[in-house]
């Protein structure tokens, strides 16, 4: 049944509509902040690699078009749809959003254990006054 085109195309579908729901509500609160963002990055399982940005990426594509420079499409620097392993995502979001429950020390670990692998990010962490950074 998996490999039926047929099958695929509908989960495909059924997935793109999802993305277009998100990215619908993302421009209404946008607009309502008068915000406007500059790039789309998914967040991927580390073990996701090539192959797995690449159906993403063809995802983003149709969803996001205006993200696209089809000269430099698929990760170029120009290119606007990126992806982010979700142990830098978890790391960064840490830092920025809930440092008060990080030790202040020089390196933090972060470890992922979702999905059916384990993941560990390494942050070196620079207090400044009340400020965090990595």
């Amino acid at each position: 049944m998996r490999h039926d085109p047929k099958f695929r195309k509908r989960c495909r579908d059924i997935f793109v509509e999802w993305i277009r729901r998100a990215k619908r509500r993302a421009d209404e609160w946008c607009k309502s902040k008068r915000f406007e963002y500059q790039e789309v990055v998914f967040a991927l399982p580390e073990t996701w690699t090539k192959p797995y940005q690449d159906q993403y990426y063809s995802i983003a594509k149709d969803v996001f078009p205006e993200f696209v420079d089809e000269k430099c499409a698929g990760g170029n620097s120009d290119d606007r749809i990126n992806f982010i392993s979700e142990g830098d995502c978890l790391s960064h979001y840490m830092i920025k959003h809930e440092s008060s429950q990080l030790q202040f020390c020089r390196l933090t670990l972060f470890a992922d254990f979702g999905g059916h692998s384990m993941v560990s990010q390494r942050a070196w962490l620079v207090v400044s006054g009340d400020e965090i950074s990595s």
